[in-house]
């Protein structure tokens, strides 16, 4: 009997910390993400509801700020005279684009890829209660969720081409989280965001795992949904993957769609 009482403590003290973890989350959507694009959630649902809708609102709600970050730091490459082309090479080395502006995708796919690396894994920080409000607590599971993200993503050699310096990641290696430039600023929006569907995810009773679909596979709306739909409506689903742009995400049985580009028909030029 008391070791039956032990794990019953045990599970209480465990829900207890996800039912801090989800207040959290509501009073950061409620008081912190002020956005000029609103959070989409539906009028008196509440996010513990663990229905598959929730998650893709929130989302959809992390896709704005993925690209509103890729549209800052593609800016940033072109101020700096980056060879776009080459950039796109290095990600996607047989990527083809019917128009120039569909190598976008492929930074997007970069981002994307490093956001939700070990997306559905838990880890110890998960199980430790704070503000996770970068301004209140800057050693909390979401600064350090930041930190860890930013120093995947955003290379030593990028950072300095952008600034010239190297500040921004010392002062992140201190702790700091002064938001002084658009484009750390524009991360730190983008990484909040993927926190929060994270901590979404981990409450769900089952589990959730991301999958990226592998190039040439054939298109199947099932799984896949295509970023580019043609005038003509057909979207072009017939064509091979060329790269996976957001991944997909396997709730239980149900499935969330990963979001593809589809190689050109004939595509054996690459269209600057």
């Amino acid at each position: 009997m008391e070791k039956q009482i032990k794990l019953k403590n045990s599970d209480i003290d465990s829900l207890n910390r996800r039912l801090l973890e989800l207040n959290s989350v509501n009073k950061w959507f409620e008081l912190k993400l002020n956005s000029s694009i609103r959070f989409p959630l539906i009028d008196h649902v509440d996010i513990s509801d663990h229905d598959i809708r929730i998650f893709i609102d929130v989302l959809n709600y992390v896709l704005v700020s993925i690209q509103d970050f890729v549209t800052v730091m593609i800016r940033e490459m072109q101020s700096t005279n980056w060879n776009i082309d080459q950039a796109v090479k290095s990600i996607e080395p047989n990527g083809v684009f019917d128009q120039s502006k569909y190598k976008c995708f492929v930074f997007e796919s970069y981002v994307t890829r490093e956001m939700f690396e070990g997306f559905g894994v838990k880890s110890d920080e998960d199980d430790k209660n704070g503000t996770d409000i970068l301004e209140e607590d800057c050693t909390s599971s979401l600064a350090k969720f930041t930190r860890g993200k930013y120093m995947r993503l955003v290379h030593q050699k990028m950072e300095y081409s952008f600034n010239g310096n190297l500040g921004q990641r010392k002062m992140l290696n201190e702790w700091q989280f002064s938001l002084t430039t658009k484009f750390l600023g524009s991360f730190t929006e983008m990484a909040r965001r993927v926190w929060i569907l994270r901590c979404l995810a981990l409450s769900f009773d089952e589990e959730v795992s991301v999958f990226r679909v592998s190039s040439g596979c054939r298109f199947s709306s099932v799984y896949i949904k295509n970023v580019v739909v043609n005038s003509s409506g057909g979207g072009g689903d017939w064509l091979p993957v060329a790269f996976t742009v957001v991944p997909g995400f396997k709730i239980g049985e149900k499935v969330v769609q990963s979001q593809v580009y589809l190689s050109p028909a004939g595509g054996s030029k690459n269209i600057a």
